[in-house]
């Protein structure tokens, strides 16, 4: 039976979310913040389609210190709680690559929305479904501690909300000059995928 002190009709879920996407990354090394890409990222429009000789180098120590390996896998290396990037940069190159790196909610692939669950204990638990079965669902609410995954019983979960929001923190590149930033993209558009080998 449903807390009546709760909301019943989801409205507590999109206050909520209106934050989600906000969060600051709190697991990742402490760096001097540079600038908000999210609001600045035209600045960088015309340079991400021309990637010729960027530093690959630096874009790989861009893409180990914003701990992207935690949540996505590039050349068949890495954790697979977001899109695979080999994958992804086949698809979006360039200024789209960049959009999707500084605004991940601005196209969401359906494995890895956010989603909410309010438990009959009280908690309310924001963040991605890794694992589901007919009885229970886990949840890692902060993707830059993997490790820390809630199971839940699907008996006690009272309201269940999936939004349009990226699983992925923002501002996870706010701590990047321009030039790492590019450097990043011309990485990831220089992987390539990994042949399948027979088992």
């Amino acid at each position: 039976r449903q807390n009546p002190k709760r909301s019943r009709d989801g409205q507590m879920f999109i206050r909520i979310l209106e934050h989600v996407g906000s969060a600051e990354p709190d697991a990742i090394p402490t760096r001097k913040f540079v600038k908000k890409w999210k609001q600045n990222y035209r600045e960088l429009i015309t340079q991400a389609n021309h990637l010729e000789n960027r530093s690959l180098d630096n874009g790989r120590y861009v893409f180990e210190q914003a701990a992207c390996s935690r949540c996505h896998s590039i050349e068949g290396k890495g954790a697979k709680y977001g899109p695979d990037l080999t994958a992804v940069s086949k698809r979006f190159q360039g200024s789209k690559l960049l959009l999707q790196l500084v605004n991940p909610s601005q196209e969401i692939h359906k494995d890895f929305k956010t989603q909410m669950i309010l438990v009959d204990d009280g908690r309310l638990l924001t963040g991605l479904v890794v694992n589901e079965t007919p009885d229970h669902v886990e949840i890692v609410q902060n993707l830059l501690r993997p490790e820390n995954i809630e199971r839940i019983q699907k008996s006690a979960i009272e309201e269940r909300k999936v939004a349009d929001v990226s699983s992925m923190p923002s501002g996870l590149l706010d701590t990047f000059t321009a030039e790492d930033i590019l450097d990043l993209l011309a990485f990831v558009e220089s992987s390539k995928a990994i042949p399948a080998t027979n088992q």
